[in-house]
């Protein structure tokens, strides 16, 4: 894809001839992220949910209890409902940790079966069965949310809780033993660090650790505050250079350091008041609760809630003419933080039915479902 080879979305010809014939907003999702349940294991430092300065300033517009899971059989019937509609990929994040959720071995399974591809984010620290470590394996991809190199760090960011917190550290790692050894394609688990005030000096021996389990990379990335603000971000000079000291020492064939410095713009205001938020046709979010979001970004917010699918059919949602305007209300300057200002930037072109320069439509597959 040359010039824009990093939007992934792009290398969807049929979606991106969709937009150019007027229908962008009719396309299907490419991509859904599931948040299967609300609770988690961790109370992270840099959760909107479990920071009490972050909690509070947006307590009156969250919805969430903490304790919600999307019923079994309308998860089930969800993934039968994506498979019909012609969505291509399914990832499970959320405001808890999709693998608390107790039917998530079924929920992949299905998804394998159906022939649509998945991944994972976890924090990988609470005991997991055979089964859904074979499930696991079975995923384009799992990123282990690791945040910490040294137990004391780790600790100290997460703040584990239940009968066996203090074993976390432990845990998440022998879990990640287990599904290279069944995955047998390292490739496929990679580990992602936020980079918060409480582990900013743990970059270097959280590398080491990532290199020395087998994981085919690790990805740094700042801790972003939930609204834009003016100018970007900037990691602490030590910090990155203890990043960039860790890609010097680790990098290699079969292991990758990403410094994602662009990240650091994530927070930036474009200063555009026309763009909205096109990337929102083509990929969703849903929470524990049924309630669909826009993207995992607004999903602290409930007044971007686009409706609830817990009783309605996915399809039937998704074609509404209210859910197919939505996005025109997406202020991309006032929605909160996130990566894809220069993908909404191309998509505005697009979306006009002009074809930035540089920019070409490829007719093979795309090699990568997830955008």
């Amino acid at each position: 894809m040359g010039l824009y080879s990093n939007i992934r979305l792009l290398e969807h010809s049929d979606t991106v001839k969709a937009i150019l014939a007027g229908d962008g907003a009719a396309c299907p999702p490419l991509h859904v992220r599931i948040e299967p349940s609300e609770v988690c294991n961790f109370r992270c430092q840099f959760c909107v949910w479990h920071d009490p300065e972050r909690h509070q300033a947006i307590e009156s517009r969250v919805d969430m209890t903490g304790k919600r899971q999307l019923p079994r059989e309308r998860l089930l019937r969800l993934i039968d409902e994506f498979a019909t509609l012609g969505i291509k990929a399914i990832s499970f994040t959320g405001a808890g940790d999709p693998l608390v959720y107790p039917h998530m071995a079924e929920v992949l399974r299905r998804i394998r079966e159906a022939g649509i591809k998945s991944g994972v984010t976890s924090n990988l620290a609470m005991p997991l069965k055979d089964e859904t470590i074979q499930e696991l394996a079975h995923c384009s991809w799992v990123r282990w949310s690791m945040n910490g190199g040294t137990e004391d760090v780790y600790m100290r960011v997460h703040r584990p809780r239940g009968n066996r917190a203090g074993e976390s550290f432990v845990t998440s790692q022998e879990n990640v033993k287990r599904i290279l050894l069944e995955m047998r394609d390292r490739s496929r688990l990679n580990a992602s660090f936020v980079v918060h005030e409480s582990n900013a000096m743990d970059a270097a021996p959280a590398a080491a650790l990532a290199a020395g389990l087998g994981v085919s990379s690790i990805a740094f990335r700042p801790d972003t505050p939930f609204d834009r603000e003016a100018a970007p971000l900037s990691y602490l000079g030590q910090t990155l250079h203890d990043i960039l000291r860790a890609k010097r020492d680790y990098d290699s064939a079969t292991f990758q350091v990403h410094v994602n410095e662009d990240r650091l713009e994530d927070v930036r205001k474009l200063g555009d008041p026309d763009l909205v938020c096109f990337y929102s046709n083509h990929s969703t979010y849903i929470a524990a609760n049924g309630d669909v979001y826009p993207c995992c970004y607004t999903r602290y917010d409930k007044r971007y809630v686009m409706g609830n699918i817990l009783d309605r059919d996915f399809s039937e949602f998704w074609n509404d003419p209210l859910r197919r305007g939505f996005y025109r209300g997406l202020s991309y300057d006032a929605c909160p933080s996130c990566p894809h200002g220069k993908t909404n930037q191309i998509l505005k072109s697009l979306y006009k039915s002009v074809i930035p320069i540089g920019l070409t439509v490829d007719s093979r597959p795309a090699p990568d479902p997830f955008v």
